[in-house]
């Protein structure tokens, strides 16, 4: 998964790209069903869920986009909102002191 997440993020117009367009989020809901076949327990999604987070860290122009590819995969039925909750309370990557942020908000919804 962390394969193909990272192919989609560097391919197409937005590699390398300050800000990152709507067509990658297009792109990547594409591969939705992909992911959702291979993510089928709260484990593999929490992971999944670093590894993207890890990806965002290494890559900077991604970091902002971190919350909106959570919430469209779970949109998409590929994270499940146990699994998201366990991540943020406890699993999430710690690669760096400034974790990404999950929330778009103060009160700390996905929305």
């Amino acid at each position: 998964m962390q394969t193909l997440f990272s192919a989609i993020a560097n391919s197409g117009d937005w590699a390398g790209s300050d800000t990152i367009p709507d067509d990658f989020y297009k792109e990547l809901k594409q591969y939705c069903s992909l992911f959702k076949g291979v993510a089928k327990t709260h484990k593999l999604q929490i992971d999944f869920m670093n590894k993207i987070q890890e990806f965002c860290y290494d890559n900077i122009n991604f970091l902002k986009t971190f919350h909106k590819v959570i919430f469209m995969l779970y949109h998409g039925n590929v994270l499940e909102e146990d699994a998201i909750i366990e991540w943020h309370k406890t699993a999430h990557s710690t690669k760096r002191s400034d974790r990404v942020p999950l929330s778009n908000g103060e009160d700390g919804s996905l929305a």
